[in-house]
């Protein structure tokens, strides 16, 4: 019976442990997403954000 439960246990740790590892993945992504992108392009996004932001208040 002992068997039975660290079955489902061990199932979930593999589980968890490859989301932390996606998660690392995806952070590590952003992070080269973000040294890549130029200034220029965040002021744009900037103000796109802005933008949709005081129309929305209105």
């Amino acid at each position: 019976m002992a068997e039975r439960k660290e079955d489902p246990v061990s199932e979930r740790l593999a589980k968890i442990e490859s989301d932390i590892a996606s998660l690392k993945n995806d952070v590590a992504w952003l992070k080269q997403l973000y040294k890549s992108l130029d200034y220029r392009v965040w002021f744009i996004l900037g103000g796109v954000i802005v933008t949709i932001l005081v129309s929305l208040l209105r």
